[in-house]
């Protein structure tokens, strides 16, 4: 093997490279920490309406009577799935936080008086 003649030039340039592939690196480990930390906090696309009352802290029936009043929401034969950035566009345009909380105590009211008679 013939030796390698290292002028300055390809000194320059293998520091170029080196320099070309450490800032790759670091470009790749930004932007998955970055996805990694938006998609772990980020709600999913489309939400069942059970899990969807749940994040809202509301009966079942609360989102079953939003979807009556126009909550976005998509049928798949009989599955119901809830669009969720549209959703709570839709809950802030349509029903107030008060509202929400008031349905929250009476769901809760209920669920408890329906355990008492059980």
């Amino acid at each position: 093997m013939a030796p390698i003649d290292f002028t300055p030039a390809l000194v320059d340039a293998l520091a170029d490279e080196r320099v070309r592939q450490h800032l790759e690196a670091l470009v790749r480990k930004a932007v998955a920490d970055a996805l990694s930390s938006t998609m772990g906090n980020a709600p999913p696309k489309f939400e069942r309406p059970d899990d969807f009352a749940a994040r809202y802290k509301v009966c079942a029936r609360t989102v079953r009577n939003w979807l009556k009043l126009g909550l976005p929401h998509v049928k798949q034969g009989r599955a119901v799935r809830i669009d969720t950035e549209r959703a709570d566009t839709w809950l802030a345009d349509n029903v107030h936080e008060r509202e929400i909380e008031q349905r929250a105590r009476e769901d809760a009211a209920k669920s408890r008086r329906v355990r008492r008679a059980g």
